[in-house]
């Protein structure tokens, strides 16, 4: 899986799974583009029946074309390693390693056949995801969250340390 992105430039969000990056025709808070791949590879791996079945490995990575990397590049920082770590980030100059990527990870190719599965495999939660959620009922955490979730629960946490420190209250609404 290459999770494509048009980005030329980004900041860290302090903290979180999150960069700021221009997009929607604004500046906005956004999951880290491996988070992205990672998350969707995640959930794929969890509900679809024929990635379960027949054991198809995800490799997810996050391809960002028109990104300039640098040294000490905030794509790179290391409150992201356990995203890059799953699924690496390639920018701009890079096109050669994300082919090493793809060439280590896509042993032989099948005519589109996994493609095909993975499009027609039934939609159900896997045991180890029905697993994950009765652990979650016990109180751990185990939920993979997926865009908007992510961005929004980062915001929530900044906004209770906010509150913690300050002591003012304030009120969150997410609606969906």
């Amino acid at each position: 899986m290459v999770e494509l992105k048009q980005w030329s430039k980004l900041e860290k969000v302090e903290d979180t799974a999150l960069v700021n990056t221009f997009t929607g025709h604004a500046n906005r808070n956004v999951v880290h583009p491996s988070y992205q791949a990672w998350s969707y590879a995640q959930l794929i791996s969890d509900y679809n029946t024929s990635v379960q079945d027949q054991k198809i490995q995800l490799r997810p990575c996050s391809y960002l074309h028109n990104y300039v990397r640098k040294d000490c590049d905030p794509l790179d920082d290391a409150q992201y390693d356990d995203y890059t770590k799953e699924a690496p980030a390639f920018t701009k100059g890079q096109v050669f390693d994300l082919r090493r990527f793809i060439e280590k990870t896509v042993k032989y190719g099948d005519d589109k056949a996994i493609l095909y599965e993975i499009d027609h495999g039934k939609i159900k939660p896997s045991k180890s995801l029905q697993n994950a959620i009765a652990s979650m009922l016990k109180g751990n955490t185990e939920f993979i969250m997926i865009d908007e979730q992510r961005v929004v629960y980062e915001e929530v946490l900044q906004l209770s340390a906010k509150c913690q420190e300050d002591h003012k209250k304030r009120t969150i609404i997410c609606e969906g």
